[in-house]
């Protein structure tokens, strides 16, 4: 894959979203080296600030935040979530 991620990746996500969800949970049924951490904004103790974004941001678009502290957004994001899974020829063609 061309970018180069540093896991684990940090996954912000809306789990209020029956959409995002089920793409989350794709990700997390393939997902075995502990490469990706969910985190559900929608989840009651969430704090978006406590994250350096406010909660309408990370409700805009998907969020990836690498083992560096570099945010990555909407295809970007996508795009790190899919270099935890090497080994796939789905996730490497796209």
């Amino acid at each position: 894959m061309a970018n180069s991620s540093k896991f684990p990746l940090q996954v912000f996500y809306d789990g209020s979203c029956g959409v995002c969800s089920r793409e989350m949970r794709v990700y997390q049924r393939r997902e075995s080296a502990a490469r990706l951490k969910f985190i559900d904004i929608s989840a009651p103790g969430f704090i978006a600030a406590d994250h350096d974004r406010s909660f309408s941001e990370f409700m805009q678009e998907l969020h990836v935040r690498d083992a560096e502290g570099q945010f990555h957004t909407g295809v970007a994001a996508f795009a790190r979530i899919w270099s935890a899974f090497p080994d796939s020829p789905l996730y490497s063609l796209l």
